[in-house]
């Protein structure tokens, strides 16, 4: 250090650092004027680079570490100067919220010079734009009644759009997604704040982290991840976990997979469904199994085929039968065997025999 440690505060005006090392140009209060015009105030363009402070946890060198992004244009900085009371190499240590009252004027110093932060509506990058006069904390972590986040809507929508009503196989039941476990109703409002711990980037990908006990005592704390398109992974407090897919979906595993479920199993495909087994397949239903096969059946196999029935094999064809054998045919019957026929029976054959 040079001298006295010297701190400052002001707004970020450019963060598009053209060394990529996450520095941004502030415009620092008390040694930087509002006034931008060339030649008699200072333009954004010859503010100075501050160069971001990383935490501990970070080893800030050969792409190790966090990557030190953050403040976008509009955002409150504080730190201090490295070079001391020279105050020429700004160093920020952190950013700072509030309540923005006014709309950004580009004309201005410390104002976001594209006029696009604090945002007063929605816009197509960044979907979940709060309003003026409201703090700079996101609504998720607030849980404001009168101000709820946007995109709980959008999930409680596609929810009802195709999370409901979804059939099960061979009989009248259904299942349903699990309702969105974010309450901003005034009788059980949860999250509560300061509980909720959110991120959110500047497109509109979200995280959330619910530290939520509520008047009762009953954890209400969830894990939730959301992406702008409307992919979401969502742990619910009773451990309930809620994956949901807008997109195609690849999983693909080098080694074996594993899956043990204690309770029911239900899959509903609402197109087609193909499966490739390149080796063996081994089924065990100690219950009942049950086909229901509303189109055509096929099976093709090239080599022998064993069925061995403990008990009763029942066949109903309710139409014609044809059954071809390009080689010889053996039956054995070990009790007696009816055959009845209708009003006639055909048999052709080159011999015989009947003992």
């Amino acid at each position: 250090m040079f001298g006295d440690f010297v701190w400052w505060q002001g707004v970020v005006e450019d963060r598009v650092d053209p060394l990529k090392l996450g520095r941004c140009r502030v415009r620092i209060l008390g040694y930087h004027t509002d006034n931008k015009v060339d030649g008699v105030g200072i333009p954004t363009d010859e503010l100075p680079w501050a160069t971001p402070s990383q935490p501990i946890t970070s080893a800030a060198m050969n792409g190790i570490g966090t990557t030190p992004m953050g403040p976008v244009e509009g955002t409150w900085v504080f730190g201090f100067f490295r070079d001391g009371k020279d105050a020429q190499e700004p160093v920020m240590t952190g950013t700072f919220g509030g309540i923005p009252e006014e709309k950004p004027n580009s004309v201005l110093g410390f104002n976001d010079p594209n006029e696009k932060y604090p945002q007063q509506e929605l816009l197509p990058d960044s979907p979940w734009a709060a309003e003026l006069n409201e703090p700079d904390t996101n609504r998720l972590a607030v849980n404001d009644t009168e101000k709820e986040h946007p995109v709980l809507k959008v999930k409680k929508d596609a929810r009802i759009t195709n999370g409901i009503n979804i059939p099960i196989a061979n009989t009248k039941s259904q299942w349903n997604e699990p309702e969105v476990p974010y309450v901003s109703s005034e009788e059980n409002k949860y999250p509560i704040y300061p509980k909720n711990h959110v991120r959110q980037s500047e497109s509109g990908h979200i995280q959330e982290w619910d530290d939520t006990i509520d008047k009762d005592g009953i954890n209400r704390g969830r894990l939730h991840t959301y992406h702008k398109a409307g992919t979401f992974e969502e742990i619910h407090p009773d451990g309930t976990t809620v994956h949901k897919i807008v997109g195609d979906n690849y999983t693909i595993k080098a080694k074996s997979d594993n899956i043990h479920i204690i309770g029911n199993c239900n899959i509903t495909i609402d197109a087609n469904a193909n499966w490739y087994v390149k080796g063996n397949v081994e089924q065990q239903i100690d219950g009942d199994w049950n086909i229901v096969c509303n189109g055509t059946k096929s099976e093709y196999v090239k080599k022998a085929v064993t069925e061995v029935y403990d008990d009763t094999k029942n066949e109903t064809v309710k139409n014609s039968v044809k059954e071809t054998y390009n080689s010889t045919q053996t039956t054995n019957v070990s009790d007696g065997r009816t055959l009845n026929g209708g009003p006639s029976v055909k048999v052709t054959a080159g011999k015989i025999d009947l003992n």
